[in-house]
């Protein structure tokens, strides 16, 4: 299948990338350095450095691969590096984690370019790249409804269906993944319970793990995991309660079969690939954002085999009428904005009361009642330790 088509995000119409296969243009090579904490979240990075063995082999790029842990110190030092260098047309990374960073790098290498996925920066040397999260988040929030409600009926539960959230940290890529999947969950069940929780990073299964049992235990029958790594716990937390997951960024449906329902899937890969070939074709622009969709196949949810035999006919029928809603524009779904500088969000769902996140209070079960006036902290379940940041060795590089 060809890659989704990139738009300008600050377009009020979507700007179509003309499609073009790489032997059918004239290209330049490229050299493209990728820099991430760790592979090996089956999610958002791992799909960056798919998008990397695209550009090397369909591109004949040369390409570096930098794993520098989650410690931001050695994450900026990795980037200014590359970029003090001068050998890479393109230094890519991502995350929202990754916005100052590259805010501050770009500064000092005004002429270099970065691509920034999953966050955006206001730089005339770098190309944001954009997934509208809470379109997907609200179908799986549909989706995790549907599945909850079924699993009460059959076994006679009375009241709302709950379902659950575990996001790796309150920062507003997450928040737009929760605000989504709530209006989702609404727009279906409009009396359901949402329990939200926040580890303290996303490297850290054991966490997570506990998280996902608190709601489990709390009579959350689905719980979507945006936590990175931590989300594996989550997983893990529903095989063990004999209850149901949703993962986030790739497919991870195989992980746990009949236990995983689906996956919100951000094509991170392809994104990192179409704008490599926009630069091999000179027509990359930076200081702009491209956005990756439902309408361009950007965002995604899996429905594979593995989401055909463990969703009913009834729920999967439900999900598709609503993922039309969504792509057709049918419902506007709801979004946040960045945080001010205090860490608070300002306006944020003005609509809805208080600005209920904040990043002190991780670790906590917040129950998302169905008359919505923000969040209330129903039960702590907090730790005394900060992860400490791990330092993956090695720069494998084609």
């Amino acid at each position: 299948t060809r890659p989704p088509t990139p738009t300008v995000a600050r377009a009020v119409t979507l700007v179509p990338y003309p499609r073009a296969s790489p032997s059918a243009i004239r290209l330049r090579k490229l050299r493209v350095a990728l820099v991430v904490p760790r592979l090996g979240d089956h999610g958002l990075f791992d799909s960056a450095a798919q998008g990397m063995s695209r550009v090397h082999h369909e591109l004949s790029a040369g390409t570096r691969i930098v794993q520098v842990g989650y410690d931001p110190v050695r994450w900026e030092a990795a980037l200014r590096k590359l970029a003090k260098q001068g050998s890479y047309d393109l230094i890519i990374t991502g995350s929202y984690d990754a916005r100052p960073l590259v805010e501050s790098v770009a500064s000092q290498y005004p002429r270099q370019q970065f691509v920034l996925f999953d966050a955006t920066v206001d730089a005339p040397n770098v190309a944001n790249v954009t997934f509208p999260e809470n379109q997907g988040s609200f179908i799986a929030g549909a989706l995790a409804a549907c599945v909850s409600d079924e699993y009460d009926e059959r076994r006679g539960i009375a009241g709302p269906p709950t379902i659950g959230f575990v996001g790796g940290e309150p920062n507003p890529v997450v928040e737009d993944f929760v605000v989504g999947y709530r209006q989702g969950a609404r727009y279906v069940r409009p009396g359901v319970r949402v329990l939200v929780s926040y580890a303290h990073g996303f490297d850290d299964p054991k966490e997570g793990r506990g998280l996902a049992d608190r709601q489990f235990e709390r009579g959350a029958t689905v719980v979507l995991q945006v936590a990175g790594r931590t989300g594996f716990g989550v997983l893990r937390s529903a095989k063990d309660h004999h209850k149901y997951a949703i993962g986030t960024d790739q497919d991870q449906n195989s992980l746990y079969p009949g236990t995983v329902l689906s996956s919100i899937v951000r094509r991170v890969d392809d994104a990192i690939f179409d704008l490599a070939l926009m630069d091999a074709s000179s027509s990359l622009k930076t200081g702009r954002t491209y956005n990756y969709g439902l309408q361009n196949n950007g965002v995604e949810l899996a429905r594979d085999h593995y989401y055909r035999g463990a969703v009913s006919p009834e729920c999967r029928q439900e999900v598709e009428k609503v993922r039309q809603d969504v792509a057709s524009g049918r419902v506007q779904v709801k979004t946040v904005p960045n945080y001010d500088e205090s860490g608070r969000a300002p306006g944020r769902l003005a609509t809805s009361g208080s600005s209920p996140y904040n990043p002190a209070t991780r670790n906590s079960i917040y129950s998302i009642e169905p008359t919505w006036g923000g969040l209330a902290r129903s039960e702590a379940f907090l730790s005394a330790r900060e992860p400490e940041p791990r330092a993956i060795g090695g720069e494998p590089g084609g």
